[in-house]
């Protein structure tokens, strides 16, 4: 299952880090289901601009899963469920 992580810095985005630490704790989880890509949107190179053009981002934190655009902080459950909906993984039930 491929992640893609899009955050900005604490100061524009206090829900950034805290998805982050979700993520990271999903990942420890299921590491070898699981790959996630994070995406700095503030260093400002032209391949992170396109993605964020592509998949029409305006808001932060921004978590693609399998191509389908979550926007906002995603508790590690309903991560899961969605997570679930999508691949059968070791951490569905």
């Amino acid at each position: 299952t491929i992640i893609l992580f899009f955050y900005k810095r604490p100061e524009e985005c206090a829900l950034c880090d805290k998805q982050s630490f979700v993520l990271t704790d999903i990942n420890d989880d299921i590491n070898a289901e699981l790959a996630v890509f994070s995406f700095d949107t503030d260093i400002g190179l032209s391949s992170v601009d396109l993605l964020i053009e592509y998949y029409n981002i305006t808001e932060y934190p921004v978590t693609v899963i399998e191509d389908t655009v979550h926007t906002g902080l995603i508790n590690k459950n309903s991560l899961t469920d969605l997570l679930c909906e999508q691949n059968n993984l070791t951490i569905c039930s």
